[in-house]
């Protein structure tokens, strides 16, 4: 939390915890940190036998808040409105792309805020808080979220005379991966 740094997990229902937990975890150590304590709603997934046994692999505690409490997990709340004014500011700046890539929206706004300077932390990123490397700005992939782009998909053209280049539009980064939609099927 020192860093500034925020990792995003999206979930189709909370049975998932567990497992994206494990995820979240192995990220971190990844990244050559430790978590030691994991601050939790008192959902009753979130302190179940799985989750706990989870977090004991990484020999992390988890620590469920009082009921009703969200100033508790302050910093995770923070962190929530500081990626939906980035993503719905993306947002509103690309009304071509389709409303079902809020999520991609969410994800690219996680990607951005990790280069931004952050003015409680000396202005300096929590990508180099992190990683103590200074940011190589060629390298690190960041656009406007939904501009166009011409791509050439994975397997080429079907054949010499079609088209070598596809149109899309850029909708974010899943290092090392850049995500495209595809403006033929919108995929």
């Amino acid at each position: 939390s020192g860093t500034g740094s925020k990792k995003i997990k999206l979930h189709a229902s909370h049975e998932q915890f567990p497992m994206l937990l494990y995820h979240f975890l192995s990220q971190v150590e990844a990244d050559h940190f430790r978590c030691r304590k994991i601050f939790v709603d008192t959902f009753s997934v979130n302190l179940s036998q799985e989750a706990h046994e989870v977090a004991a692999q990484f020999h992390c505690v988890i620590v469920p808040i009082s009921a009703g409490t969200p100033q508790e997990l302050a910093f995770a709340e923070s962190a929530h409105r500081v990626i939906a004014g980035i993503a719905r500011a993306m947002i509103l700046n690309a009304p071509h792309m389709p409303k079902n890539c809020w999520s991609l929206a969410d994800m690219y706004g996680v990607w951005v805020n990790d280069f931004l300077p952050q003015r409680l932390r000396d202005f300096l990123s929590p990508y180099f808080l992190r990683t103590g490397k200074v940011i190589d700005w060629r390298r690190i992939c960041l656009h406007v979220w939904g501009c166009p782009v011409k791509f050439s998909g994975m397997n080429g053209p079907a054949h010499k005379r079609t088209s070598k280049m596809e149109d899309g539009w850029f909708a974010g980064v899943q290092w090392p991966m850049v995500l495209i939609l595809r403006k033929s099927d919108m995929k």
